[in-house]
Order: C-alpha cells, then structure tokens, then sequence
C-alpha cells in the first residue's frame, strides 16, 4: 500500500497541494528512509499541510522543517513538537544560518518554492552541501521550467532544467571533462550568472538524477560510490573480440574526442549571447556617455552656437559653404 498517498487522502488538518504522480514517486523513494528518524527540509510551506503529513510519514523522532518567505506563515501553528517553519527567503544567509541552528545535515530536502529558475538552481547551490551523504534532495513543478514568466524556456540555457540537464552529464564527469583550467563548466557558468557558487567536492558527490513528469530526483553519495569502478571480464570463450582485462585499466579519451565538444551547438549558442551582452552592455555605457554630455554645462552653453550653425546651414546654398 502507498502510505503517503493513504496519507494524503484521509487528511484533514491544513490544506497541501501534491500531483498524484508526486505521491507514487515519494512513496517509492523515500519508504527507505521510514525506518529511522530523519531531518527533512521542504523549501515553500504555503498553507502548511505537507509539513503535517510528513510528520506522520516518518519516524515520531524525525525532524519536519519548513522554510518559506511568506510572513502569514509566522500564524501557522502545529501540534506536533517535531515540525518547524522558517519566515525568510531560502536564498538568504539568514535562513540558512537558522536552517544550520536547527539540524546537522539533512536526509530529505524539497524544493517547492518559487518555481523560478534562479531560486531552484541559487537553492541547489545553497543546501545540496547540507544533504547528507546517501541523501536525496528533489525539486518539485519543473513545468515551470518551460516557462518565460519563471524565467524559463525549451531552448533558455539558464533556465533550471537546462541547469539539471547539466547535473546529468556531470555525474558522467570522468569522460567528458578536460584537465584545462582553461575549459568553462557549464554547471559553474550558470551558477555564476545567478551570483550563487558551489563547492567541486560537492559535485563529485552527485550519484544519481532522475526525471520524471514535472520532478527531478538527486542522490547523494561518497565519491567513492560515484566511479566506474574495476571493470569485469569474466569467461573463457572471447572467439569474436579478443578483450584482455589488462587493457582496460581505465578509460582514457583523447584531447581530439574533447575538441569536438568545443563546436557543439550550446558552445556557440552561449558564444553568442556573451558576445550579445557584452554589445548591450557597452550601448548602456556610450548612452550613458551621451546622457552625461547632454547634461554638462559646456553642452548647455554652447546650445546657441549649435542653433546658429544650423539656421546659417540653411540659409547658405551648398556650394558656397
């Protein structure tokens, strides 16, 4: 039986708001972690009501926090001793520093705040390094994603689900990155544009991402947990492809295979929208050059002499001047 969605259909107390596929999912991910007392963090209270559920989905002991910039959820009561909400944006060193007061380190962290891509991927930076090893951290109503009004779009590169996409080839890192502190991280590239930043070794942590409909799965794990691993060849028979397991020490790819990611499609796209800003970016500097002048005394003073060398303009024919 799916306990949090028995859960979710028999409740009575403050109202939560969950798609039915959310409840499936949850229930599959997240019955591991029942057995024991947890910390969990969800980012975006509203009324109240999935703090109260999770309450009673894990253990009595566990640890229900909430954090939400709304103020009329300083009036959000509970009855439970083990549920705690936080007034304050998420994005601020004031609720992080409260969040720390209040656990060492999280199982389960929830992302249904805003829905906007620079807070989803501002808060990935900010508390993924609070998830436990063998943690999971989720991010609820990526639709949004798609959406110019949360700061989204299908082909917006900064959008969060361009952000995740980019988490997935990271957690295939050993193949595709060069050893060339020249190269640009398009994970680092995105946190930079929304002045968030993140810790490599925290990187290196990312085990496993999972997508479904509207909702993106991360797992936590050591390092260690995080490679290849020796490889297997096992047998005796290899008569169509000889494989000698002494070949296959690691894999290696050659400097030729990474150049060719140096062409691909978003590295001339994202080429092309720095060099676009930085166009928009001296247009603001020269208009606010030509303001500065429009607005200095010697442009006033000299205004009649520029009347009268237009009035004179006119009044003189052309092949006299």
């Amino acid at each position: 039986m799916n306990k949090l969605k028995y859960l979710y259909e028999h409740h009575n107390g403050k109202v939560s708001d969950k798609w039915e596929l959310y409840l499936e999912k949850y229930d599959r991910i997240l019955c591991e972690y029942r057995s024991h007392p947890i910390n969990l963090l969800e980012i975006g209270v509203q009324n109240g009501g999935s703090l109260e559920i999770w309450s009673k989905y894990f253990e009595a002991s566990s640890q229900v926090i909430g954090c939400d910039i709304n103020r009329d959820c300083y009036d959000l009561e509970y009855d439970s001793d083990n549920i705690f909400v936080i007034v304050e944006d998420s994005n601020s060193d004031q609720a992080e520093d409260k969040v720390k007061s209040l656990a060492n380190g999280f199982d389960i962290i929830i992302d249904d705040g805003s829905h906007h891509s620079d807070d989803i991927i501002r808060s990935f930076a900010r508390y993924f390094p609070l998830l436990k090893d063998d943690g999971v951290y989720i991010i609820e109503d990526l639709h949004c994603s798609y959406w110019k009004s949360y700061e989204g779009g299908i082909y917006n590169l900064y959008s969060s689900m361009s952000f995740l996409k980019n988490l997935s080839d990271y957690v295939n890192r050993e193949h595709w990155q060069p050893e060339d502190e020249n190269f640009i991280n398009p994970i680092l590239d995105q946190l930079c544009k929304v002045d968030a930043s993140i810790d490599d070794d925290q990187l290196k942590k990312l085990h496993s991402i999972e997508f479904v409909n509207s909702m993106c799965i991360i797992k936590k794990r050591p390092v260690k947990n995080n490679t290849l691993g020796r490889r297997f060849i096992v047998g005796q028979d290899n008569s169509v492809k000889n494989l000698d397991a002494h070949q296959f020490k690691g894999l290696k790819v050659s400097k030729e295979e990474l150049d060719v990611q140096e062409q691909s499609p978003i590295s001339t796209i994202r080429a092309y929208q720095n060099e676009r800003s930085l166009m928009a970016e001296k247009l603001e500097n020269l208009e606010s050059e030509l303001h500065g002048i429009y607005q200095s005394n010697s442009w006033k003073y000299t205004s009649l002499f520029r009347l009268a060398s237009r009035i004179i303009k006119k009044m003189v024919p052309n092949q006299l001047r």
